[in-house]
C-alpha cells in the first residue's frame, strides 16, 4: 500500500509509537499553547486597540499568502526520506532558506504598494519585521523536522510552548510601551527566533555548504511537493483575501474586530488538527478495505467533539467575546455569533483535506480550492457594492456560504472515498446532530438564563448539558452504528 507522503507526521515517525500516545502528547501540547494564546489574547486586547490589530492584520494576511513557500512542502517529504545525513539535511535546509529569502524579498517589495493603497506608513516597519519572520521560520523548519523524525515529540512541543510564551511576554512589554501593532509583529518574530534556537540546540543539527548539484539530487522530492504547495497557496489566498477587502472598504478598526472574532471561532479547528495528525498517520497504514469505516469514525468523532463546540459560539459567542476581550470589542462580539458557522465549516474543510491527502488526490483538492474562490467571493463583493454594504451582511454571507460549500464537499468526499453503506452513516448523523444540538442549546440557555447563575458557569453548564443530552439522543437513534464503530476502534487498537 502506498504510504502517505505529504503528511507532516508520516508512517516512519509513528512506526514504533502508539498512535494514542502520539495523539495525547499532541493534544496536551496544543491545549497548553491555546491556554497561553488565550491568556495573551485577553491581556493584549485590553492594552491594544481594534485599530492596532487591524493594521497588523493587513500585513499578516499578505504574509499568509506566501507562508506555504517557506518550506515548499518539503518538511513532510523530509520525514519520508529513506536515510538522511549531513548532506541531505543541508540540502533541505538550503531549499528552505532559499524560499525564506524569496518570501522576505516579496514582502519588502510589496510594502510600498500596500502603504500607498491603505495610506498607513507604519506598515513599512511591520513588513520589515514580517520579512524577518519569514527568514527565521524558514531556518527553523529543517532542525524542527529533524526532531520530529527522531520521534522526540516532547521536545517539539516544549519548543513550541516555550516559544509562544516568550513571544507573548515580549509582545506585552512592547504593547505596554505603546508600540501598538509593532508589538504584534515582534511577537511573531520572537516566536520564529526562539523556535529556531531551540530546534538547533535540541536537534544538535549539523550542516555544511553544498553545491547546487547536490541539492538537485532530491529533485524528485521537490517535484512531489509542487501540488501540496500550490494548494496551500490557494488556501492562503482564499482564507485571507477577505481581510484585505474589509480593510479597504470598512477600515482597519472594523478589520481588527473581525480578525479577533475569527481568532475566537478558529480555535476548535486547532484542536481538530492536533487530533487528526496522529489519527491519520495511523489510518495511512490501514488496508484499503478498512479505510471506509475509518473515515466514517473519524468524521463522527471530530464533528461531535470538535465541531459542535464551534456552534456553541452561536448562542454564547457574543457574551463570551465581551467577557474575554473587554467592552471595547462590541462589533467583534456581534460577528462571532455568525462566524460560529464558519468555524464549523473549517472543521468540515479539514476532513475534506485529510481524506484527499490520504488518498493522494492533491490535484483534485487543488481544484476544490479554486472552485471555492469562485463560489464565495462573487457574493461577498455583491454584498458590499449592491446590497446594504454593512459588515454584518458580509460576515453572514461568508459564514453560511462557506458552511454550505464545505458541507457539500464533505458529503462528496464521503461518497467518493467510502462505500454507500458507510458514507450514509456520517451524513445522516450530521444532518440530525447539528439541528438537534442547536435546538437543545437554545432551550437550555433559555432555562439557565432564568436562574441566577454566574455567566461563565451558565455557559459551561449549557455546553456540557447540551452535549450530554445530544449524546444520549444520538445513542438511541444510532445505537447499532455506534456499537459497530466502537468495536472497530477496539479491534484496530487491540
Amino acid at each position: 500500500m502506498k504510504t502517505l507522503i505529504i503528511f507532516v507526521v508520516v508512517e516512519d515517525t509513528f512506526s514504533n509509537m502508539n498512535s494514542i500516545k502520539g495523539g495525547a502528547i499532541s493534544l496536551l501540547g496544543v491545549s497548553i499553547q491555546q491556554l497561553i494564546s488565550l491568556g495573551g489574547m485577553i491581556y493584549l486586547a485590553r492594552i491594544l486597540t481594534p485599530q492596532d490589530f487591524g493594521i497588523y492584520a493587513i500585513c499578516f494576511a499578505i504574509f499568509l499568502f506566501f507562508q506555504s513557500f517557506l518550506d515548499f512542502g518539503l518538511t513532510p517529504l523530509y520525514l519520508k526520506y529513506p536515510e538522511v545525513n549531513v548532506t541531505i539535511n543541508s540540502s533541505f535546509l538550503s531549499i528552505n532558506l532559499f524560499f525564506g529569502v524569496v518570501v522576505a524579498v516579496i514582502l519588502l517589495a510589496l510594502s510600498p504598494l500596500v502603504v500607498g493603497y491603505y495610506k498607513i506608513d507604519l506598515l513599512y516597519t511591520i513588513f520589515f519585521i514580517q520579512a524577518g519572520v519569514a527568514l527565521t521560520m524558514s531556518l527553523s523548519n529543517q532542525p524542527f523536522s529533524q526532531l520530529i523524525r527522531q520521534k522526540r515529540f516532547i521536545h517539539t512541543e516544549s519548543i513550541t510552548i516555550s516559544s509562544n510564551l516568550f513571544a507573548l511576554i515580549v509582545a506585552i512589554l512592547l504593547a505596554l510601551k505603546g508600540f501598538g501593532p509593532i508589538a504584534l509583529a515582534a511577537k511573531h518574530l520572537t516566536y520564529g527566533l526562539t523556535r529556531f534556537i531551540g530546534s538547533i540546540v535540541l536537534s544538535k543539527a549539523k550542516y555544511t555548504w553544498i553545491s547546487l548539484t547536490k541539492i538537485l539530487e532530491i529533485k524528485s522530492y521537490i517535484v512531489q511537493a509542487y501540488h501540496l504547495t500550490v494548494s496551500r497557496l490557494i488556501t492562503g489566498i482564499s482564507g485571507n483575501i477577505d481581510k484585505l477587502i474589509i480593510a479597504k472598504i470598512f477600515g482597519e478598526t472594523i478589520l481588527g474586530h473581525y480578525e479577533r472574532a475569527l481568532f475566537v471561532v478558529e480555535k476548535p479547528n486547532t484542536f481538530r488538527n492536533a487530533l487528526t495528525t496522529p489519527a491519520m498517520s495511523y489510518i495511512a497504514q490501514m488496508e484499503k478495505q478498512n479505510l471506509s469505516e475509518a473515515y466514517s469514525i473519524l468524521s463522527h468523532l471530530i464533528l461531535f467533539f470538535i465541531g459542535l463546540p464551534c456552534l456553541f459560539f452561536f448562542s454564547y459567542g457574543s457574551d463570551l467575546t465581551l467577557l474575554i476581550l473587554g467592552p471595547q470589542w462590541g462589533f467583534a462580539s456581534e460577528y462571532v455569533s455568525y462566524l460560529a458557522f464558519l468555524g464549523f465549516a473549517l472543521i468540515l474543510k479539514g476532513l475534506v483535506n485529510i481524506i484527499h491527502i490520504n488518498e493522494l488526490e492533491t490535484k483534485r483538492l487543488l481544484n476544490i480550492y479554486w472552485l471555492y474562490i469562485l463560489w464565495i467571493y462573487p457574493p461577498l463583493l455583491y454584498s458590499i457594492f449592491a446590497l446594504d454594504g454593512k459588515m454584518t451582511t458580509f460576515v453572514i454571507i461568508y459564514s453560511f456560504g462557506s458552511l454550505l460549500y464545505w458541507l457539500v464537499l464533505w458529503v462528496y468526499t464521503m461518497i467518493k472515498f467510502t462505500t454507500q453503506s458507510t458514507w450514509l452513516n456520517p451524513v445522516t448523523y450530521i444532518l440530525v446532530l447539528v439541528p438537534l444540538f442547536l435546538c437543545l442549546l437554545s432551550l437550555i440557555k433559555e432555562h439557565f438564563s432564568s436562574i441566577d447563575f454566574n455567566l461563565y458557569l451558565e455557559m459551561v453548564l449549557s455546553l456540557i448539558t447540551s452535549l450530554i443530552l445530544t449524546s444520549i439522543i444520538m445513542w438511541c437513534l444510532f445505537n447499532h452504528q455506534i456499537k459497530n464503530q466502537y468495536n472497530f476502534i477496539r479491534s484496530r487498537i487491540g
